[in-house]
């Protein structure tokens, strides 16, 4: 039987640090199996998913705060498939493209979370627009949408949150 770990992994970006993440899990027998990882202002940041032999759990666990002392900071919890992702129905993408402003992630993440929406990742940037220099938001989200959902007014209240907001919001599978 396997376990499933989550780490979030927070260090300052340097060359080597995956290799060591990688390396403590090898040496007692787990198996890297999704990652999302990202250098974020000179600091390295990331959420590893492992799974392990269940009697092995504890042999993780020492290898993994043993990187402490090479200034990497994991956090990890044990997971089991939720329920929610067990009777998934269909994902979805959202991109939204348009000015930054405040409250554009606060809009279309409460509008989500008021249809029980699971947001499973977002990703998002500001640059600058090529033609003017003004600050450029961009989002790519993926989501989780129930069979109970009318997708017909999901898609006309994130076309609302648009118009409000100056945004270009699309919607695909």
């Amino acid at each position: 039987m396997q376990s499933h770990a989550v780490l979030t992994i927070l260090s300052d970006d340097k060359p080597g640090v995956v290799e060591l993440i990688a390396n403590a899990v090898e040496r007692v027998g787990g198996n890297w199996v999704d990652s999302h990882l990202q250098n974020v202002h000179g600091k390295f940041a990331g959420i590893v998913v492992v799974s392990i032999g269940t009697n092995m759990e504890d042999s993780l666990a020492q290898s993994l705060e043993k990187l402490s002392q090479e200034g990497i900071h994991l956090q990890f919890t044990w997971t089991k498939l939720s329920e929610q992702e067990a009777n998934h129905t269909a994902y979805k993408r959202i991109h939204v493209i348009g000015p930054d402003r405040t409250g554009i992630v606060k809009e279309i993440s409460g509008a989500l979370a008021e249809r029980s929406i699971n947001l499973v990742g977002l990703v998002s940037e500001r640059s600058s627009t090529p033609w003017t220099g003004e600050p450029l938001f961009q989002a790519e989200a993926e989501i989780d949408v129930p069979t109970t959902i009318d997708f017909d007014e999901l898609i006309d209240r994130l076309q609302l949150i648009a118009e409000e907001l100056g945004l270009e919001v699309t919607i695909s599978d």
